[in-house]
């Protein structure tokens, strides 16, 4: 999968490298999560997402809050993937009805 851009976040006190990727059949991923069965590993400290989120600012918004948030929930609270990531998917529909009423 080739990088198309890169940006750095801060997450739970760690800088977080932020990767778009042409080639990914899902939305993101990341190291913590990438151990699960997937056909690739991600190394530690990325986070890897379709290039296809730069085409939708308000998407981008929502799934960087996403993962933001699932990493923070993993690393603070040390919460397994699967709880951490439904939390997470919870705030980003949140997110996503909100961005609707406003």
């Amino acid at each position: 999968m080739r990088t198309v851009k890169t940006m750095r976040i801060r997450v739970a006190g760690h800088l977080v490298t932020v990767k778009f990727k042409k080639g990914m059949k899902n939305t993101g991923d990341h190291w913590l999560a990438s151990r699960r069965g997937r056909n690739y590993r991600i190394p530690e400290g990325e986070v890897w997402l379709n290039h296809k989120l730069l085409n939708d600012k308000e998407k981008l918004r929502r799934v960087l809050a996403h993962e933001r948030y699932e990493l923070s929930l993993m690393l603070r609270k040390k919460l397994p993937y699967p709880k951490a990531h439904r939390l997470a998917t919870r705030y980003e529909k949140k997110l996503a009805r909100a961005s609707r009423i406003n």
